[in-house]
């Protein structure tokens, strides 16, 4: 599916306002996750970037297989919300 520009621009330009060696390392999975999905839920781009860089920092950090799929299994959801 092909984006708007207007979106694949915010897409392309995502950072986090903290930005860590981490995010150079999963920033590319996030933003491919992102194009991916954002015209099939019912989310803005800005949050949809927003909450799946925070799931990835995350799992990065818990030692998560560095793989989307991994990112976005049930459990690995759960934990990341449990901890807040």
């Amino acid at each position: 599916m092909a984006l708007d520009a207007a979106t694949s621009s915010v897409i392309d330009g995502y950072a986090p306002r903290e930005a860590s060696a981490v995010w150079d390392a999963v920033g590319p999975l996030v933003r491919a996750v992102v194009a991916a999905t954002v015209a099939r839920v019912p989310y803005s781009v800005e949050d949809l970037l927003h909450v799946v860089a925070r799931l990835a920092i995350w799992a990065e950090g818990r030692g998560v297989v560095r793989d989307p799929a991994a990112w976005l299994r049930d459990e690995t959801i759960d934990a990341f919300v449990l901890t807040g």
